[in-house]
């Protein structure tokens, strides 16, 4: 039976189709978050403490990287936010990515004037969970990466292109998950 679509979260779009089962859930109901278990925690532990990176110490997530190139800020820019950030957080900072993501990682971290911590190629889905969960921040384009930090309670900054965040922005409190948009004429 089609359901007619409505224009929301996709949380609640996925939501309203096992409606027939479950029956209509109020938000105070819905759990959203990923476990993270201690063994990825140990392996982001001593990844860290290899680049210097004390247990106790602050960090900030940048997962620059994303599906498609539209969604891709300036290389600088982010070098240039990641400075800024670490100084006025006083936290290290730690890019993150896929393989693919590596080269670009590489070249935005060059551009810094600080030294950040690289784990782009070196993680699987729990242990970048677990990086993100110990992370003060995490920050990146509209891409699953944020989803998965918005679920271990991470606060997020998204950048937001063509998509429209109202449907696919993380999901959580909007004072904790900050959404920047551009002007462009196709959004959302």
């Amino acid at each position: 039976q089609a359901i007619e679509h409505r224009p929301e979260h996709v949380v609640w779009q996925s939501l309203r189709l096992i409606e027939p089962w479950s029956g209509e859930l109020p938000a105070s109901k819905i759990v959203y978050r990923f476990p993270v278990d201690p063994v990825s925690e140990g392996y982001v532990n001593g990844y860290l403490q290899e680049w210097g990176i004390a247990p106790d110490q602050p960090i900030i997530c940048i997962h620059p990287g994303t599906g498609t190139w539209v969604k891709h800020w300036l290389e600088e820019r982010w070098a240039d936010a990641a400075d800024t950030l670490a100084d006025q957080l006083e936290a290290a900072v730690v890019f993150t990515g896929g393989d693919h993501e590596l080269a670009l990682v590489r070249r935005i971290a060059s551009q810094m004037h600080r030294r950040a911590c690289i784990m782009a190629g070196d993680t699987r889905i729990g242990q970048l969970a677990a990086v993100f969960k110990r992370a003060k921040v995490v920050l990146g384009p509209d891409s699953g990466p944020l989803h998965l930090a918005a679920a271990v309670g991470t606060p997020t900054v998204s950048l937001f292109g063509p998509a429209d965040p109202q449907e696919f922005g993380p999901w959580g409190p909007p004072r904790k998950h900050l959404v920047l948009g551009s002007d462009i004429g196709c959004r959302p």
